[in-house]
């Protein structure tokens, strides 16, 4: 059977001598001397330096290490590196590993504790962890591969509202910071923008406990259930008035900005404020008129009809070179619906319309109404909303079997509307006109 060799020098052991040994498939040599057959592992003691052996496998693999009995058990201490140590660098070494084993180190441990350190940082584990780089660690990890289509919106607003604890340490973070954050939202009448900032803080943050990447979450002790009380954005049911409509279209129509352009066509469409104010050049065909979506809120392709008074709007928006936008700041970057400046935006509109108590998404509300005083087919309002396929076709079974796509009556719809808001902004009193809808295939 294959057995281990120990070889102890009788006089002084030499470099010269070492070279000289070599195991080829489980054969001992000494330079051309067979010394032995079926072995498979070499241990040669060292002369000089008590404990110090170089072990030889049966492929002639070299590794020096210490061997010396440690609170009573037997241990062997490996030199690391140490196929490539010369004799005299391998005695060296011992001396210094036998130093640190008196002096009570554990190089092995040591070594190990490191190995274990290094593994658990790739995991992120024992980092200090600060709050924006949990929230980018979530994004990479959880957001990203799930395919979350407003991640990056949330993610910006999660850095906005807590942006003077981005460079924190997550744990470090106390309730002190986070209330002054929530009220500084709630003082400038965003109390709504802030509490879902921390609704998004807070899943990042349960994702980091449970991955261990902190001991503590720093919004454990805040007494959420009212927070959302104060601060959660209540249902809606505003419906503007034919006079408001009116006026404040009279007011979007005197700002040549982009923000009274995204607006206008919000009311046009019907659609969603973050869907228009992420309208890429690339998804409209003003000939045609239409604006493919291919994402969405409700996650699912939907286009949308644009009439004649929503295409001249968007063919008036400047094309810059390299921007995607429809929509952009004066630099080129991409509009956000919960920035201030849509709030700043729509209040100034308030004070010019005289019109009071209105948030942009009122606009897509009303104009459901609108359509709907005008008998246009619910399944066709729903259709151009975008909502569920249940809700639009009045059950399930029809959501699944009925796939009109309703591209007329929506077009229709979107015409009827346009020519109403065009006829309450001059002044007039816009006569509701019944549309009769295309008969299904």
């Amino acid at each position: 059977m294959p057995r281990e060799i120990v070889l102890r020098p009788t006089g002084k052991l030499t470099s010269a001598w070492l070279d000289r040994v070599r195991m080829e498939h489980g054969t001992l040599h000494e330079g051309r001397n067979l010394i032995a057959e079926d072995v498979a592992r070499v241990t040669v003691k060292d002369s000089d330096v008590s404990g110090l052996e170089l072990r030889i496998t049966a492929r002639g693999a070299r590794s020096w290490a210490i061997s010396k009995r440690v609170a009573g058990m037997q241990r062997r201490f490996t030199i690391p590196d140490g196929k490539h140590l010369t004799l005299a660098e391998a005695r060296r070494a011992a001396i210094r590993l036998l130093d640190d084993l008196a002096d009570g180190r554990d190089p092995t441990e040591e070594r190990r504790d490191a190995r274990k350190n290094a593994r658990l940082e790739r995991l992120g584990i024992g980092r200090a962890w600060t709050v924006e780089g949990l929230v980018d660690e979530y994004g990479a990890k959880v957001a990203g591969p799930a395919g979350q289509r407003s991640w990056e919106e949330r993610r910006a607003h999660v850095l906005r509202e807590f942006r003077e604890l981005k460079p924190l340490a997550a744990e470090d973070v106390t309730d002190a910071h986070l209330w002054r954050v929530l009220d500084a939202a709630t003082a400038r009448g965003a109390k709504v923008g802030g509490w879902h900032a921390l609704r998004y803080l807070r899943t990042v943050l349960a994702w980091a406990m449970s991955r261990k990447l902190i001991t503590r979450d720093p919004t454990a002790d805040l007494p959420i259930k009212d927070i959302r009380k104060q601060m959660k954005e209540r249902q809606r049911e505003r419906v503007l008035s034919p006079d408001e409509l009116g006026r404040l279209w009279r007011a979007f129509e005197a700002d040549s900005g982009v923000y009274s352009a995204v607006l206008r066509v919000a009311g046009l469409t019907a659609q969603r404020l973050g869907e228009v104010a992420g309208m890429r050049w690339g998804d409209v065909d003003l000939a045609r008129g239409e604006w493919r979506q291919p994402t969405n809120k409700s996650d699912r392709p939907h286009v949308v009809p644009l009439s004649s008074v929503a295409v001249a709007i968007i063919d008036a928006q400047p094309r810059r070179r390299g921007v995607l936008n429809v929509f952009s700041s004066s630099a080129g970057g991409r509009l956000d619906r919960r920035s201030g400046n849509f709030y700043r935006a729509s209040a100034k509109y308030s004070t010019t319309s005289k019109v009071t108590g209105w948030a942009p998404h009122d606009l897509r509300r009303t104009a459901a109404t609108i359509l709907a005083e005008a008998k246009v087919a619910p399944v066709v309002i729903e259709q151009l909303l975008n909502h569920s396929e249940g809700a639009g076709k009045g059950s399930a079974v029809a959501g699944i079997y009925n796939r009109h796509s309703y591209v007329m009556e929506k077009r229709q719809a979107v015409e009827l509307l346009a020519t109403h808001i065009k006829a309450l902004a001059s002044g007039g009193n816009a006569e509701v006109i019944n549309i009769r809808p295309a008969v299904a295939d």
